[in-house]
């Protein structure tokens, strides 16, 4: 197993002692136990910590929740009130990895501090493969759109890189309220649904059509499209 550190957050020192050494029992490591919510986030900072696990304080823990989240940390609550929904409600909104309730469970501490580190690993990966993604379709040459299929058509963008913004000149927020219809010259709408059988019939289409800026500019493309 990867030398996993934790960084522990526990105002009530015999607790902490105690739940340190069940963490490193399970071979993990434990640097610091810090007791007072200011003291989180630098440390978190200074360290860099696989994961937190914080007790709550209702009072202070939104604000340092926040923070803690931009350095990218998974965290786990400890918490004594298992059976007050009042305290649920008001931390559910910060999105922890899980909740643990004292007395400390053995198999309830192991499995949901590994079940944190799993989720954020694949989250972490996804958010690095949609970054890869998001590269490669804003550093593209040619116009690359995302749709909903509506009605055997395209409907609305759901996504659209920068050179067809820079190319039509709608904002990227104007393409979510907009379709192919609307980008495509008056003269040539009546081809679209002919695409669209094609593009459904094979699952592959190439064909040139007339874009229209929003400028009233005409721009014949070769469009290629897959399902």
């Amino acid at each position: 197993m990867k030398n996993v550190v934790i960084l522990l957050v526990e105002d009530e020192s015999l607790e902490a002692k105690e739940l340190k050494q069940k963490l490193e029992d399970f071979g993990y490591q434990v640097p610091y136990i810090i007791s007072k919510y200011e003291e989180i986030v630098k440390k978190a900072s200074d360290i860099m910590p696989d994961l937190i696990l914080m007790k709550i304080f209702l009072k202070e823990d939104i604000e340092a929740v926040n923070k803690i989240k931009n350095l990218d940390i998974p965290f786990i609550y400890l918490t004594e009130y298992s059976e007050n929904p009042l305290i649920f409600e008001k931390t559910k909104i910060t999105d922890p990895y899980g909740y643990i309730f004292n007395p400390y469970n053995n198999n309830q501490l192991k499995y949901t501090i590994e079940l944190a580190l799993y989720r954020h690993k694949k989250e972490k990966k996804l958010k690095e493969n949609e970054n890869k993604y998001r590269k490669i379709f804003n550093n593209d040459f040619d116009m690359i759109h995302i749709n909903k299929i509506k009605n055997g058509i395209p409907g609305k963008f759901i996504d659209v890189n920068n050179v067809g913004i820079e190319r039509l000149g709608y904002t990227y927020d104007e393409f979510l309220n907009m379709t192919p219809t609307d980008i495509t010259a008056h003269e040539k709408r009546s081809e679209i649904q002919k695409n669209a059988f094609n593009i459904f019939e094979k699952g592959y289409h190439e064909f040139e059509i007339t874009q229209q800026a929003k400028d009233g500019k005409k721009i014949p493309v070769e469009v290629k499209s897959t399902l």
